[in-house]
């Protein structure tokens, strides 16, 4: 068991010194990013065809099966989303937290930079994984419905905006 941990920590390593040395790393990263919103945004619009709050009574694990390893690995680099997604400024907070009201217009949106989309759907993969971690999904006063709307939202206007 020891020796699987320090191999996953030499492996960790070596993909860590490779994107660091890489002259294509924000192509790769970039990559990277649109393949899991795909894959976020094909979850989040299962989980709402199927009534968002039986999958959590039923299987709540799927909760967890969100995809954050992006937002993790931007973080090991110490690489912002803004720049690899090519954008010159950080985004906002007050224009992330736009999208978080209950009211929000799907044409919000569609105003928003690919770093804002990412930050924002990123922050709510998160949530849900923390909920279904702590078997939280069904006792909190959240609707799991909007929640997963917004990640397909966002999550649809970043790949388009990346693609």
């Amino acid at each position: 068991m020891f020796l699987d941990l320090i191999k996953g920590a030499t492996n960790a390593f070596d993909v860590y010194k490779a994107l660091k040395e890489d002259k294509d790393r924000n192509k790769l990263l970039k990559y990277a990013i649109i393949a899991e919103a795909k894959f976020n945004n094909d979850l989040a619009q299962i989980i709402c065809r199927s009534d968002a709050k039986k999958m959590a009574i039923e299987s709540p694990h799927i909760y967890n099966c969100f995809s954050t390893e992006t937002a993790e690995t931007l973080l090991l680099l110490g690489i912002p989303a803004y720049k690899v997604l090519g954008e010159s400024k950080r985004p906002k907070e007050e224009n992330i937290k736009e999208l978080n009201r209950s009211n929000t217009k799907i044409s919000l949106y569609d105003k928003k930079t690919a770093a804002e989309l990412y930050e924002f759907y990123i922050r709510k993969c998160n949530l849900l994984k923390a909920l279904s971690t702590g078997n939280s999904l069904v006792t909190t006063k959240i609707s799991l419905h909007g929640r997963c709307k917004n990640i397909d939202h966002a999550t649809r206007f970043l790949i388009k905006r990346c693609e």
